[in-house]
């Protein structure tokens, strides 16, 4: 059952991942988010993933000027956790009502007092809980703030339809016509461009160049480095896959870390091949 393990990386990445961001130094809760992404990938590896994934590939391909601030980067980029997280909000007040317990079982294990709220807002208190967290983490406020606007509505939702290896497991069906009314959500909440956390400026854009350094003031890029390590290791690259997986990011290209050996396959740009099973 793919839910216990997609639950209880839920609960240990809601409960360590501003503490990534606020101290990078925090080695407990580095470790933390670090296995919560190891338990949510066996939890979506067994159940598998959605809308939020499946709208994410069109966001992320369609993207024009956006770099997020502290990404190394010499092109246009949207990462693919912060692309499935800026459709989060939406798809869970949409898919609410199919679930009702299951979405508040989630809520609360982000923390959400849960005893009163009636199932009808099952979903509604969900979208509320990750706009929260966006908000502390200084995610970007929706699609708009990435560079989208109402024109790409109906391209965005055409993007998605090909998805249908991950789109048809949502536990709502989600029609053409119900993905536009999604991706018209342009914003997460009614704030400004971006989700600015604790009085600082949140999650900036830049323009793309490899002399970029590593963000600040809960920038993506603080949060990358906080589970990179202070030496910015690879070896420690991960994130929280199954709640947004805002942290999924690849190393600083000639970074300080340890570098990982290359295979022959790797230097000739090729994917190695994996062993079949029997």
């Amino acid at each position: 059952d793919g839910f216990g393990w997609a639950a209880r990386s839920l609960e240990m990445a809601a409960n360590h991942i501003v503490r990534v961001v606020d101290d990078p130094g925090d080695d407990e809760a580095r470790y933390q988010m670090i296995l919560a992404s190891c338990l949510a990938g066996i939890g979506f590896g067994n159940a598998g993933v959605h809308l939020p994934h499946g709208m994410s590939y069109p966001v992320s391909g369609m993207v024009r000027e956006y770099c997020p601030e502290g990404y190394l980067s010499d092109h246009p980029l949207i990462p693919h956790g912060m692309a499935v997280t800026l459709n989060a909000p939406a798809v869970f007040r949409f898919t609410g009502q199919a679930s009702p317990e299951r979405h508040l079982s989630a809520a609360k294990l982000m923390g959400a007092d849960v005893r009163d709220v009636d199932l009808k807002d099952a979903g509604e208190l969900l979208a509320q809980v990750i706009i929260d967290l966006m908000r502390k983490t200084g995610m970007p406020n929706g699609l708009s703030a990435v560079g989208f606007t109402p024109k790409d509505v109906e391209a965005l939702a055409a993007g998605t339809l090909p998805q249908h290896r991950v789109t048809k497991l949502s536990p709502r069906p989600a029609s053409a016509e119900d993905r536009s009314r999604l991706c018209r959500r342009l914003r997460v909440h009614g704030g400004n461009g971006v989700a600015g956390r604790r009085g600082t400026a949140g999650m900036g854009t830049r323009r793309c160049g490899r002399h970029a350094g590593l963000g600040r003031g809960g920038s993506p890029g603080r949060v990358r480095g906080a589970l990179l390590g202070r030496a910015g290791n690879p070896a420690l690259h991960a994130g929280p896959l199954g709640v947004g997986p805002m942290l999924v990011v690849s190393p600083p290209p000639g970074g300080s870390g340890r570098s990982l050996p290359r295979t022959a396959a790797a230097e000739s740009g090729r994917q190695p091949r994996r062993p079949l099973r029997a």
